[in-house]
C-alpha cells in the first residue's frame, strides 16, 4: 500500500502537532518496504541563495541571490538536495526522476546549473529530508497523521510557499479551519 503513495504528496492532518510537520506538505519521492523518502515543499530557512553562495561556491546569478532556501526536513538540514522541473529524463548520475518531469539531486553539478545561469525550468534547494524506517509511514497513516494526495508539480513551483498548505487541503475537498481541536473527555 505505501509503494502506491509514491510519487504524491502527504498533507499533515490539521490535527498534527509535531512541530517538523505541523500543516506541511511532503512531497513523497520514494517509497518501499525499507521506508520512504520525502521532502516538505511548503517552508522556507532563513537563508537566501546569497548566505550560502561563498558554501557553495559558485557564481550566482542575480536573478538567484535573493530566492529562499527551502527546509526539507529535520533529517541532515547540512545537506542540499535540488528539487526541480525539467525534461522528462534526465540522464545525469546521481539523479532521481520522481515523476516524468520532476527530479531530485544531491550534487554540487546539479545544483550550479541552476544557480550559475539563468534557467526556464524551476527549481528549489531543499535542506535536510524526512525520512521514515520500514512500516512507519503506513503506522502514521492508521493513525490519521496524514493524508495522500496525488503529486501535482503545479503545489511545488506555481503556488507561493505560504498557501500551499491550504491549496492542498482544498485539492482533498477540505476546507481550511473546519476541523475543531477536541480534547475528548466528557461532554
Amino acid at each position: 500500500m505505501i509503494r502506491s503513495l509514491a510519487p504524491g504528496f502527504l498533507v499533515a492532518a490539521p490535527h498534527m502537532e509535531d512541530p517538523h510537520f505541523q500543516r506541511a506538505v511532503i512531497l513523497l519521492a520514494e517509497a518501499s518496504d525499507d521506508g520512504a523518502l520525502g521532502f516538505v515543499i511548503n517552508r522556507t530557512t532563513p537563508f537566501t541563495f546569497a548566505d550560502l553562495a561563498s558554501d557553495i561556491g559558485f557564481d550566482l546569478d542575480p536573478v538567484v541571490e535573493r530566492e529562499a532556501v527551502h527546509y526539507g526536513g529535520p533529517v541532515s538540514p547540512e545537506r542540499g538536495w535540488v528539487l526541480y522541473r525539467g525534461s522528462e529524463r534526465d540522464e545525469r548520475e546521481h539523479v532521481l526522476s520522481v515523476a516524468p518531469n520532476l527530479h531530485l539531486a544531491a550534487t554540487l553539478e546539479v545544483l550550479g546549473d541552476f544557480v550559475s545561469a539563468p534557467s526556464d525550468d524551476p527549481f528549489h534547494l531543499l535542506l535536510g529530508y524526512a525520512g521514515w524506517a520500514p512500516n512507519q509511514l503506513e503506522e502514521e497513516m492508521q493513525s490519521g497523521s496524514w493524508i495522500p494526495l496525488e503529486l501535482d508539480d503545479e503545489i511545488i513551483f506555481d503556488v507561493p510557499v505560504e498557501e500551499r498548505y491550504e491549496y492542498a487541503l482544498r485539492k482533498l475537498g477540505i476546507v481550511p479551519g473546519m476541523f475543531i481541536a477536541h480534547g475528548g473527555g466528557d461532554a
